[in-house]
């Protein structure tokens, strides 16, 4: 999911050395986010310790057709980048190329 959320934040696809990433900080964002949208974002990228899963899957775990459980992700997603500690937590992350986000 990380990858996922610095593509969003800024079209980088490799968090790099994220030493001292505090996994909380987005456990705490994920558990915030509407039912939906939870379930959708948990199941897509197995956040509950099983494999990820492809949207056909995941909208057939949360009740809906594979397209809404992609929007469902991206909507996930776009209310994680909203989040004061997880751009926070995004910015903290150095950089492939020595700079910031």
């Amino acid at each position: 999911m990380l990858y996922a959320l610095l593509e969003r934040a800024g079209g980088r696809s490799d968090p790099g050395e994220a030493t001292g990433f505090d996994v909380e900080v987005l456990k705490r964002a994920v558990d915030e986010l509407p039912e939906d949208e939870r379930l959708a974002v948990v199941h897509h990228f197995g956040l509950s310790g099983e494999e990820a899963r492809a949207m056909d899957e995941v909208g057939r775990a949360v009740g809906c057709p594979a397209f809404w459980a992609a929007r469902l992700c991206s909507t996930a997603l776009d209310h994680l980048l909203s989040s004061e500690p997880v751009l926070a937590l995004i910015e903290s992350i150095p950089s492939g190329q020595g700079g910031a986000l």
